[in-house]
């Protein structure tokens, strides 16, 4: 979810360099990705929808490989 909202809300920012504190745009983010659709999709549908991806590893792995 992380690597979506850099990506997303602060236009493909470093994941490395993203801070929430003060932005309503990562509330929304979440509101509409993920409470709105909530129950009515499946958990790995919600993820896709939320993030543009079904789960996998590729996020995770870049947070350790140093990009």
């Amino acid at each position: 979810m992380h690597h979506a909202i850099a990506r997303d809300v602060y236009q493909g920012a470093d994941p490395d360099t993203v801070i929430y504190v003060g932005n309503k745009e990562v509330g929304s983010f979440m509101k509409k990705r993920v409470f709105e659709p909530g129950r009515t999709l499946s958990w790995n549908e919600l993820t896709k929808h939320a993030t543009g991806e079904y789960l996998n590893a590729t996020a995770f792995a870049a947070d350790f490989r140093g990009k």
